[in-house]
């Protein structure tokens, strides 16, 4: 038998060897982690943008030597900001894992699907035309009809979808991702679902980078905190006709009398070089840059001073409609910040109106009822803008707390010819009528519009036939004019 002391020491070096390969081992498994972690995603376990691209290069690598096509589609999560804000983030990542996670049902094995970063994805589709891509966006899209269920509640999500195709939209990897990206916003702006690349879109691209930017300098160097000023007197009438952000009014006619009974506050972008930019081109930027709270503040703050300067003249005609997003309808503290906006400005809820689109009510209808509600008990009237372009069911719009439905432009824009928008536009009104709300027909243009409208027993109506937005100078013109005919209804009838 071998002395102890050749035992002891054989032991120790067993246990010695042990430890180095239980390090090795550790060693590699620590490379192969990192390795992962650098080409996958930790959250989704999808590959990230790196392994995107890098197998977006091999497949058009691929493509260009065996002269086939490929597509890549870009992928926005709508309403996502919404539930990750007010739900919170462990929703969020929960909703994020199970789109990954339908998403991959409906691929192929070839195919790859990637997160990009926040609720961003894209998809590799090697051996793709256009029209097979389309119809993979479409099995997507699909894949997200189910409502998302979460420990407390479900959630509904959907996304829009941008399409590039090598080689007719780019023949580089980064040039189709942007192009597939700029198709994407293309089809959110739309309020559509998908979206295909086309050249006008790359100057489109460049001009919404050009605006983001702009849009943070502008407010980050504070320009919206002048409203503070504006209470004490310091901001004058041709200091807010020069602001970035000016409010214009429009006037709200009852149909009966034509008379005007109510305003709505249009806020607009006052750029340097590009002079007024509609909020079609803006406010889509702010609500994804968080800047939608400062623009609206301002508005709101704006809005109640005016109401309040046309109250002290005996001018104001009724309410003053402002617009809320989406993304702020889900800020549960909404109607507590409105409020204390109202009493800074010296005026009244019962001078506010609330507009909400329709769309936005159906986030997230719960926490739309609660805040809605608060805000009709403090004295502020509701309107769901838009109605008839969303999905919302009677069963809800009987629970809000609405006071006025606004039919949309696009239903108005045929009559009185189509038959199938005056159809529509006799339902809504008569299911309006029934829940005790009134209707106010948007985009009124001609005056044979106005007459069908108003056989249809429509309530208000608004759109150029009766003034565009303007200044604040300009409705006051108006409101004095229709003071004095108030007061000398002969001689105004007779001029």
């Amino acid at each position: 038998q071998p002395p102890v002391c050749l035992l002891e020491e054989f032991s120790s070096f067993l246990a010695h060897l042990e430890e180095a390969l239980a390090l090795m081992i550790s060693s590699h498994r620590s490379e192969e982690e990192l390795i992962r972690l650098s080409y996958y995603d930790a959250l989704t376990n999808l590959p990230n943008r790196r392994l995107f691209l890098d197998r977006l290069n091999h497949a058009i690598a691929m493509a260009r030597r065996e002269r086939e096509k490929l597509a890549v589609l870009y992928m926005d999560l709508n309403r996502f900001k919404p539930i990750n804000d007010t739900l919170g983030h462990e929703a969020g990542d929960m909703v994020l894992r199970e789109c990954a996670k339908r998403f991959r049902r409906f691929l192929r094995e070839s195919d790859t699907a990637a997160r990009l970063g926040g609720d961003e994805f894209a998809v590799l589709l090697p051996k793709t035309s256009a029209e097979m891509a389309l119809n993979v966006a479409k099995k997507l899209l699909f894949s997200l009809q189910e409502p998302i269920r979460l420990p407390r509640q479900e959630v509904t999500i959907g996304t829009s979808i941008g399409i590039a195709t090598y080689p007719d939209d780019g023949e580089q990897a980064e040039t189709l991702l942007k192009h597939a990206d700029a198709a994407m916003y293309r089809a959110k702006k739309n309020h559509g679902h998908i979206h295909y690349f086309s050249q006008e879109m790359e100057e489109d691209a460049r001009r919404i980078l050009a605006l983001e930017q702009d849009l943070s300098q502008i407010v980050d160097k504070g320009a919206l905190k002048l409203h503070y000023l504006s209470k004490a007197g310091a901001l004058t009438d041709t200091d807010k006709a020069h602001h970035a952000f000016p409010v214009f009014y429009q006037p709200k006619h009852r149909l009966s009398d034509q008379r005007m009974i109510g305003l709505e506050s249009l806020v607009r972008w006052r750029h340097p070089i590009l002079g007024l930019v509609a909020p079609s081109e803006f406010i889509h930027l702010a609500e994804e840059t968080g800047y939608i709270h400062q623009i609206s503040e301002w508005v709101i703050f704006q809005s109640c001073l005016q109401a309040a300067e046309w109250e002290r003249e005996g001018l104001l005609p009724g309410r003053i409609a402002i617009n809320i997003s989406a993304v702020q309808l889900m800020h549960e503290g909404l109607a507590q910040d409105i409020l204390k906006i109202i009493h800074r400005a010296d005026a009244k809820p019962e001078w506010v109106e609330i507009e909400i689109t329709e769309t936005a009510v159906m986030h997230d209808p719960e926490i739309a009822a609660r805040v809605m509600q608060e805000l009709v008990d403090a004295g502020i009237s509701i309107s769901i803008d838009d109605f008839g372009t969303g999905h919302s069911s009677l069963a809800y719009l009987k629970r809000f707390p609405v006071d006025t439905l606004k039919i949309d432009k696009t239903f108005i824009r045929g009559l009185p010819d189509d038959n199938d928008d005056l159809a529509i536009v006799r339902s809504i009104v008569a299911m309006a009528h029934a829940l005790d709300i009134q209707v106010l027909a948007e985009g009124i243009e001609k005056t044979t519009q106005l007459d069908v409208l108003t056989a249809c027993d429509c309530d208000l109506g608004q759109g150029f036939l009766f003034g565009r937005p303007s200044t604040a100078k300009d409705i006051r013109q108006l409101l004095q004019h229709q003071l004095r005919s108030d007061s000398h209804p002969q001689s105004s009838t007779s001029t």
